[in-house]
């Protein structure tokens, strides 16, 4: 079932990437990796969701062009960070995933930027990249919760019905 659940994810995160990149959204451009490594960071057990962030990272990687291993090492420390500080919080309201998505999103166009400087390859630069940010940022508080909600009702499908017992059956009155 984990591992069900695992790869339906991967799958979906691959699904959004794609749709992305053939949108090619110019208004509207949201980081979608980093809004699903939030859901992750919220829903996911450490390991799970750290090796999660880290392929869909790796998936970001393939579709944006910049330096190799740059968002999947981003995706890995906003999740920590995420982790550190937000722990698992049951239950994700529409105010608190947004936000998330917002400050997540900062944290990666920081994250990124110090990754560049620090060990190049110089790709993702800032003064470029600034026209963007309004469209990036707007992209988080638009969408953090939309992808919270559509991974959790993937989780719905994929994951197999809690059993009662016997005497909570008897409880809702059906026949044991």
């Amino acid at each position: 079932p984990q591992s069900l659940r695992i790869l339906a994810h991967l799958l979906a995160a691959l699904l959004l990437s794609l749709l992305a990149s053939v949108l090619g959204a110019t208004v509207f451009r949201p980081d979608l990796s980093v809004l699903i490594v939030v859901f992750f960071a919220l829903e996911h057990e450490l390991l799970p969701g750290l090796l999660l962030a880290a392929a869909v990272g790796y998936l970001s990687d393939l579709f944006s062009g910049l330096g190799p291993g740059l968002d999947a090492a981003t995706n890995v420390i906003v999740f920590l960070t995420l982790r550190v500080f937000v722990a698992q919080i049951a239950g994700g309201r529409f105010a608190m995933v947004s936000a998330l998505g917002l400050v997540s999103t900062i944290l990666a166009l920081c994250v990124r930027q110090l990754i560049e400087a620090l060990v190049g390859p110089g790709q993702a630069d800032l003064q470029l990249a600034l026209p963007a940010f309004p469209s990036v940022l707007l992209g988080a508080l638009g969408l953090a919760y939309p992808v919270y909600r559509l991974f959790l009702a993937l989780d719905r499908v994929v994951q197999p019905k809690k059993e009662f017992g016997y005497g909570a059956r008897r409880r809702l009155g059906q026949k044991p």
